[in-house]
């Protein structure tokens, strides 16, 4: 398999040497170690009154259009769609789609600059809940892991992280979020929210979408 254009930082995974350097080599994210304390299923699955309000506030976004970079690289086997709010590039989506086939590898990832953490505490073996509605339970989402990006730069409209925290998330809970969507991440050291708002989710599906057409109708026209 042709790696990707990134690597991952496999400094804080519960893996053996070996078995890091296998699955690094293939460009697939590693889990983060370990896992929260007990928490009850209010902690993780419901968004409080103070968190709900932030969430409210946080998603309505200006006037200025969402960011949405197409990334692809000599000898890749994918493009990368990925997409943030022009005034905070710390956490956005991501997707990566086979040139192939059209495929998109692993459902969409939401990434979250380290950066934006005081420490590592606040990620590491996290629980992941996305909210599409704020007053109803959140679905559990799958960590993938630490995600370093030495392409976080290329192109001409502006740097996404260079080492982010990931997650999943299926093509369904993105397209059926019509008040965007809310991402709670809970630790036993701490909790916080990040919002995605509708209209950065709506420019980044608009050219995941487009890329896998043109690849497609490409396919289509080889044969």
């Amino acid at each position: 398999m042709v790696p990707g254009p990134f690597h991952i930082d496999a400094g804080r995974l519960l893996l053996t040497v070996a078995a890091a350097t296998l699955l690094s080599a293939c460009g697939v994210p590693l889990p983060l170690r370990g896992g929260p304390a007990a928490l009850t299923p209010a902690q993780y699955s419901m968004l409080s009154e103070s968190e709900a309000s932030t969430a409210r506030s946080t998603a309505v976004e200006s006037d200025e259009l969402p960011v949405v970079a197409v990334r692809s690289y000599w000898r890749s086997p994918h493009f990368t769609v990925v997409a943030w709010h022009p005034d905070d590039a710390a956490f956005g989506l991501r997707g990566v789609v086979r040139r192939d086939d059209a495929t998109l590898v692993r459902e969409h990832t939401l990434y979250i600059s380290t950066f934006a953490f005081v420490s590592p505490n606040e990620y590491a073996g996290a629980f992941w809940h996305a909210f599409t509605a704020l007053d109803t339970p959140g679905r559990t989402l799958i960590p993938t892991g630490v995600l370093v990006d030495v392409a976080s730069c290329e192109g001409d409209v502006g740097c996404s992280p260079f080492r982010s925290v990931t997650a999943r998330v299926p093509d369904k809970v993105l397209r059926n979020s019509p008040e965007g969507l809310a991402v709670k991440l809970v630790t036993p050291h701490t909790s916080r929210v990040f919002v995605l708002g509708r209209p950065l989710i709506d420019a980044y599906l608009a050219e995941v979408d487009a890329v896998r057409g043109a690849v497609l109708r490409r396919v289509a026209a080889d044969h």
